[in-house]
């Protein structure tokens, strides 16, 4: 439509121009040519009143005007229909141009409208022809078509060589053409692309996003040309596909040949063959899902299993709402808007088979994809790095080079949060604690590249929820025995037929299988226990979805495949397993694999034994204990037993891994155990078979097939794979955290004792340190501020203290922000700077001790040009960038390209594309300088950087404090904090800025450093407001260390404020809970508020 209406517009200002103008000229200036007299009177005197002027001199002007776009466009127009450039004309290079544009506009217009007309497949509650359940449909057809929509939308690493087979193009050519006959495989038309785009031809053109060839190029070919067309190219045989809704018979002729226009050969093809409810293709605009048809001299498929997502790049930027794209046609034209039919199928068919496109796994849904939406724009127009799409905000990957997966790496990074602040915890001043480095760093890198912590969240609560729902209600869990993880939902696959609640809707009939978007999940009244604990990712789809199955539902998974990949597998259900967010508690025995791994996560769930006879006795018990308390509560299983009320127990599975089967008798036991209906807490994942019919038949460490009795389906998916490379990685990760902190400098300011603190009474304020903070930055010449005006803020409190309940008084919560408290908590002297003094004006600066923001652009932000609105996505990207180049001057593509597209190839077309777009938005917006000089240069030999004056607040809060702490003055201390307007890079979507996690915590650190030295000289002079500002900050900065916390405490004792001291102690009791329920503080704490309390009862 878009192309259509583009057409028309050109049209309409191409006749204008050809026939407009000139009548315009006739109608009104007539005849321009001058007679002999006109010229003889104006060559004797002058043009009075202009009448030559205006009657002959600019009418001619018009006319010749006219005469050179009237040129231009006739030579462009069978130049174009020909599909050859047209002629260079010395001097008509602009005109040739809007000529261009106009004709080429016209002549895609005509093209598409010449296209087909073949309908979308109904997207009704029909099914695809091969049904396996009423919950599952996998069929190889779908799961093919999968792939190619993946496959094609996604090229191939750029060829980085420069030299190799070339082809001249002939007359007819096109890069699918090309690619089958000296390739082998059309699809790879995209190689041939990669390697010539930009590359001048002897006719001074080149390939563009169009694709169009002109006879006589001569294009590279990759390096494999010859080889794969005498060796691999496929014999002209004819295809059978299974439609799937939302396919049209273009999409089909698109995908097989390249070509969307031939899907009148596919018709004709298939409109003789008898489907299998009876019926015939009669009409190219009408098919239904489940119908078959054939493809004649298609290439056959391969039999290979699809190549994982992550192993091709995306052929264009990705938009925010990514919609699926399909090749360029065989004329290298992309496909138009065919108009389809949307016909219902049969209803004999709606009612045998509901439709599950979109939720069976493995397939794409396309249930909200438009016709419109469905086909791509033109390759030209995704190129451009100004069309405003949200692009840059493009998907990470969904598992690690080694194959964790997206779940279980937010769970170990969760856990390695919770390892950081302990190590924070016990952190003294002047100390950093350990980082990893080398190899531990680098898989921490990837662990972030990869992480999905709210995917983790969203599962969470919608396990949670429907156990709420379970109790209230008095209805049983649902049997789940599978679950889908997808971008957009959670799919829940039942044992039994359920009715679950709103926002829950069921894709099936039988209502075995159920989504919900968990954005529509309202808030938990409470915490119910963990509904479904032993719930687990096997691996993802090849839809990039994860795929879950509730171990304890199941009872076991056997694994068959080689000895490592096996053990990998294995290894990687363990660590999800050791660190999953929505199991309370688990009981994890490993046995014959990954003996180190629990004693480096110490996360109390598992443990590893060679003593067997010891772990039968423990799943006795385990099956014993279980069956009596069923028994004994009257109820059938123990799903049952989870929804008896909100005080309902957890019931903690115990799950065996076994790395190598055990002998015959205890095979035989352990296959009893977990085979028993009623399930009795016991679950095994085994090498080999074992027990049951889930079995994951591991091909590689990339590919698998899980066969799933419960849907008599066996699904294709990518398994999740922790290797031993991987393992070991990741326990050198975990193990720097157990490593003593280090003393980072000379400066060590031990904790003040309260008989160094003058009594309330003495506190007398101490006149101010000199004025020094400009000549640390270089300010000099910048006049002293007035000072700030003599504030009382305790008096304020006092007043505030009158008007407040005790009881409110004493759990009133911390302030909000940083910035109000620097504000705010500040004697009169010293007179340390503000932010707009420290910053010159008209200059850009980066804050990152607080929400990342780019203050003082002086470009506009980033908009979308068809709506003309701020473009959120491109705003926050380019800040990104700008940060990481203000902490990282000179970086190269690689670098910038690794921190912001973690995980993504660096080289190639469109990683090139991603940082070129990028860059550019960037840097119209932070502008450029009075003196026109780039706040953002361009790239040259210096790498990635921006103009020296560009800086962070961090940049100036190292400038103030210097080398040694203890050396620092009071005012520049007191400015430092004044810059920090909250938690360092806060204010950031959880998928970026995760190259910043060690600078981050050396912000921190550094921070809670300063804030400690100010409390300890305040304390000393009894300066309460400075005390109480740094401790303020500090706390905040980094709650969790109590040394900040006890500066605090000193501080309201200086002060002689009980009050203010009894709601810092309620506050850190908060704090420590908030981190784990009944956290108890260090013992110098508790020694401190006892002695607090003893003072100021003293002094009342």
């Amino acid at each position: 439509m878009k192309r259509v209406l583009g057409g028309l517009a050109s049209l309409v200002v191409l006749i204008g121009l050809l026939v407009g103008i000139p009548a315009a000229l006739v109608f009104l200036a007539g005849n321009p040519f001058p007679t002999g007299d006109e010229i003889s009177r104006v060559l004797s005197g002058p043009d009075v009143g202009g009448v030559f002027l205006v009657g002959t001199v600019l009418p001619l002007i018009g006319w010749l005007a006219w005469l050179s776009m009237a040129i231009a466009i006739l030579v462009e127009i069978p130049a174009q229909i020909r599909r050859m450039p047209a002629p260079k004309l010395p001097g008509l290079g602009l005109q040739q141009k809007g000529a261009s544009v106009l004709v080429g506009a016209i002549v895609a217009m005509v093209t598409i409208g010449g296209g087909a007309t073949a309908a979308t497949a109904a997207e009704s509650p029909a099914a695809p022809a091969t049904v396996m359940s009423q919950s599952f449909v996998q069929t190889s057809t779908a799961s093919a078509d999968a792939s190619s929509h993946v496959d094609e939308a996604a090229p191939a690493p750029a060829v980085q060589q420069q030299t190799g087979p070339t082809y001249t193009v002939q007359d007819g050519d096109s890069l699918w053409q090309i690619a089958e006959t000296h390739l082998g495989q059309g699809e790879r038309w995209q190689e041939i692309a990669d390697l010539n785009y930009g590359v001048e031809q002897a006719d001074g053109w080149a390939l563009d996003g169009q694709h169009w060839l002109n006879a006589g190029w001569v294009l590279k070919l990759p390096a494999d040309a010859a080889a794969a067309a005498a060796d691999t190219a496929p014999a002209a045989t004819a295809e059978q596909r299974t439609v799937v809704a939302g396919d049209t018979l273009w999409d089909i002729a698109e995908d097989a040949t390249g070509s969307g226009e031939n899907y009148h050969a596919i018709f004709e093809a298939s409109k003789d063959t008898v489907q299998t409810t009876g019926h015939k293709i009669t009409d190219p605009n009408l098919i239904y899902p489940g119908d078959v048809v054939t493809i004649p001299g298609a290439t056959a498929a391969p039999t290979a299993a699809p190549a994982p997502v992550e192993e091709s790049a995306p052929a264009a930027p990705p938009v925010e709402a990514p919609v699926e794209e399909a090749a360029p046609s065989a004329e290298g034209v992309p496909a138009a808007d065919a108009p389809a039919a949307d016909a219902a199928a049969p209803e004999s068919e709606q009612a045998a088979v509901p439709d599950l496109s979109g939720l069976g796994l493995g397939t794409p849904s396309t249930e909200t994809q438009t016709p419109e939406q469905e086909k791509p724009a033109a390759a030209a127009e995704q190129a451009s790095v100004d069309e405003g799409d949200d692009w840059i905000d493009e998907l990470f990957n969904v598992r690690t080079i080694g194959g964790l997966g997206a779940i279980a790496a937010a769970g170990l990074l969760t856990l390695l949060g919770i390892r950081r602040m302990k190590q924070r915890r016990r952190r003294r001043p002047g100390q950093r604690i350990a980082m990893p480095q080398g190899e531990a760093g680098t898989m921490e890198l990837e662990l972030r590249a990869v992480e999905n912590p709210m995917g983790m969240e969203h599962v969470d609560h919608a396990l949670r929820h429907l156990a709420i729902w379970a109790q209230d209600t008095n209805n049983q869990l649902p049997q789940l025995y599978a679950l889908r993880l997808s971008d957009a939902e959670i799919a829940l696959y039942l044992e039994e037929p359920c009715d679950l609640p709103a926002p829950f809707a069921p894709v099936t009939d039988d209502k075995t299988a159920w989504t919900v978007d968990p954005q529509q999940l309202p808030e938990l009244e409470r915490i119910p226990s963990s509904p479904w604990p032993a719930l687990v990712t096997i691996g993802q789809d090849q839809g990039d979805a994860h795929l879950m199955v509730d171990l304890e539902h199941i009872g076991a998974l056997n694994l068959t495949g080689s000895p490592s990949t096996i053990c990998g597998a294995l290894t990687g259900l363990a660590v999800e397993l050791a660190t999953s967010q929505w199991a309370d508690d688990l009981s994890v025995t490993l046995v014959g694999i990954a003996p180190g791994l629990p004693a480096a996560l110490d996360t109390g769930r598992i443990r590893h034994i060679d003593d067997v006879d010891e772990l039968m006795r423990v799943l006795r018990a385990q099956a014993a204990s279980t069956k009596a308390t069923l028994d004994e509560l009257g109820v059938n299983s123990i799903e049952e037993a989870r929804s008896l009320g909100m005080f309902a127990e957890a019931w903690t599975p115990e799950i065996v891994i076994l790395g190598e089967m055990p002998d015959e008798a205890t095979k035989a036991e352990i296959a009893d155990l977990v085979t028993r209906v009623p399930r009795v807490g016991v679950a095994a994942i085994a090498t080999g078979e074992l027990a049951g019919e889930w079995t994951l038949h591991l091909a590689d460490d990339k590919t698998a097939n899980l066969n799933i009795p419960a849907a008599g389906a066996s699904l294709p998916l990518t398994p999740q794979i922790v290797n031993e490379d991987e393992l070991r990685r990741i326990m050198e990760l975990f193990a720097t955290t157990e490593e003593a902190p280090t003393q980072a400098s000379a400066y060590s300011e031990a904790e003040i004792s309260l008989e160094e603190i003058p009594a309330a009474a003495a506190v007398e304020e101490t006149p101010a340190a000199p004025t020094d903070w400009r000549a640390s930055l270089g300010l000099d010449a910048i006049p002293a501020p007035t000072g700030l005006v003599d504030v009382d803020e305790h008096a304020e409190e006092a007043e505030e203290a009158e008007e407040t309940p005790a009881a409110e008084a004493e759990h009133a919560e911390p302030a909000e922000a940083v910035v109000d408290v620097v504000e705010d908590l500040v004697d009169e002297e010293p007179a340390a700077p503000t932010v707009d003094e420290i910053f010159p004006a008209n200059v850009p600066w980066l804050q990152i001790l607080g929400p990342v923001t780019l203050h003082d652009a002086q470009g506009p932000e980033p908009r979308t040009p068809q709506t003309s609105e701020i473009n959120r996505s491109a705003v926050v990207r380019s800040t990104e960038l700008l940060a990481f180049l203000a902490l990282n001057p000179g970086a190269s593509a690689i670098s910038v390209h690794d921190a912001l597209w973690p995980g993504k190839l660096a080289t190639g077309k469109q990683a090139q594309q991603n940082r070129n777009g990028l860059a550019s938005k960037a840097r119209k917006w932070i502008g450029v300088s009075a003196d026109e000089e780039e706040w953002f240069p361009k790239v040259g030999t210096q790498g990635y950087r921006l103009h020296e004056l560009v800086r962070t607040d961090w940049d100036v809060w190292k400038e103030l404090i210097g080398e040694d702490l203890s050396k620092t003055s009071t005012e520049n201390l007191i400015a430092a904090l004044r810059l920090v307007q909250g938690q360092p890079f806060s204010g950031v979507r959880e998928k970026y800025y995760r190259w910043a996690e060690v600078l981050r915590t050396e912000i921190i650190q550094a921070i809670g450093d300063a804030a400690h030295e100010l409390v300890t000289r305040s304390l000393r002079t009894g300066r309460i407001a400075d005390a109480r500002l740094a401790a303020t900050v500090g706390r905040q900065i980094d709650p969790i260390n109590e040394t900040l916390w006890r500066d605090a405490m000193r501080a309201e004792s200086l002060a002689g404020d009980k009050d203010a001291f009894e709601r810092i102690v309620s506050q850190h009791e908060d704090e420590l809970d908030s981190f784990e329920d009944g956290y108890e503080p260090e013992p110098e704490t508790v020694e401190l508020i006892d002695q607090i309390r003893g003072r100021l009862t003293l002094s009342n």
